[in-house]
């Protein structure tokens, strides 16, 4: 795909919080932007929010995940599943 090291990081994480939704049945299973954070952050140094939600932004802008607000208007995304298009 090549993607940057900050790309890959949040593409894993937008996928992993999906599956485990999914898994659980739990319906939408779209990533919400602070679970992304939360999920990062044992990962990542203090301050790393801006650089995610830059990588989230390129990695919509290249079509590989989707974007949605929920009605309280908070960011969330999807993986793009090729095989369904």
């Amino acid at each position: 795909m090549g993607l940057s090291v900050d790309e890959r990081l949040a593409y894993e994480a937008v996928k992993e919080i999906q599956e485990i939704k999914y898994g659980n049945g739990q319906r939408p299973d779209f990533a919400v932007l602070f679970e992304v954070y939360n999920y990062l952050r044992p990962e990542l140094s203090e301050g790393f929010e801006g650089k995610i939600l830059q990588a989230l932004r390129l990695l919509y802008r290249k079509g590989i995940i989707e974007f949605h607000k929920t009605v309280n208007g908070v960011p969330m995304f999807g993986i793009i599943n090729k095989n369904q298009k």
